[in-house]
């Protein structure tokens, strides 16, 4: 209904002569009114909790202290560097979910969604504690389907160390974070972890997103405030519901 309003007001204030800047006071109004679908029932594709943090180039940062355009700590498959925050699949920082909370023998910790992807190295008895390469995009699993013993890779002074998982419960936790980058990877809590979720195709949905940060970037036409709030753009989210029918 609001999205309805907003495109008569911008119907008839053309009709009637008014400016430019005023129309897009109108729909700086309708943008701020209009409340995006909530994710919070999403069947597990919520991601990250307020409480994750990044490492940027000043130091940590949690979920909701960043916005578009930061530079977050990536890696690619054997060395690690900053990319920007190029959009948000979904940035909800008032609403709670139960979340999958990993906990590896050394106490790192990482609070994800059921459907969220992890990349997962298969340990044995004897397993290298450094490795030089991460994890390839193949490799990435729900973090539902982690077990006990298996390796997570860590960034570990510079270096990539894997730790095994020790303990998984279900923690109910706030807010709701997806924070998408240019490689499809972002480091939480020292943490590699995939930036999707939902299905395993990670280059088809970095073609995806990418399309959608492109179009996400024109809501700068009505102020940094709604472009940084802005979760992904309406229409996008049924987009993505409608790929994960189709890709399994």
């Amino acid at each position: 209904m609001k999205k309805m309003q907003f495109f008569l007001s911008v119907f008839f204030l053309s009709l009637s002569g008014i400016s430019c800047n005023s129309l897009l006071d109108v729909a700086r109004y309708a943008i701020h009114e209009f409340k995006l679908p909530s994710f919070s029932d999403s069947d597990g594709h919520a991601c990250f909790s307020t409480d994750s943090w990044m490492t940027t180039p000043t130091g940590k940062k949690r979920m909701d202290q960043v916005a578009i355009g930061d530079l977050v700590l990536t890696g690619n498959l054997t060395a690690t560097y900053y990319t920007p925050i190029i959009s948000w699949m979904h940035r909800e920082p008032d609403n709670r979910y139960n979340f999958v909370t990993i906990m590896t023998e050394y106490g790192k910790m990482l609070a994800v969604s059921a459907k969220h992807l992890v990349y997962r190295n298969l340990c044995d008895e004897n397993y290298a504690e450094y490795v030089r390469y991460l994890p390839k995009g193949r490799d990435v699993v729900f973090a539902e389907d982690l077990k006990i013993g298996d390796c997570l890779v860590l960034l570990y002074k510079g270096k990539y160390r894997q730790q095994r998982v020790m303990r998984i419960s279900i923690t109910e936790r706030k807010g709701i974070f997806a924070p998408i980058t240019e490689n499809g990877r972002i480091i939480v809590n020292d943490i590699v972890a995939s930036v999707y979720s939902g299905i395993k195709h990670t280059r088809l949905q970095g073609q995806f997103y990418g399309n959608v940060a492109y179009v996400q970037s024109w809501m700068r036409l009505f102020g940094e405030s709604v472009f940084n709030q802005v979760s992904v753009p309406i229409g996008s989210a049924l987009a993505s519901d409608l790929l994960r029918l189709v890709v399994p």
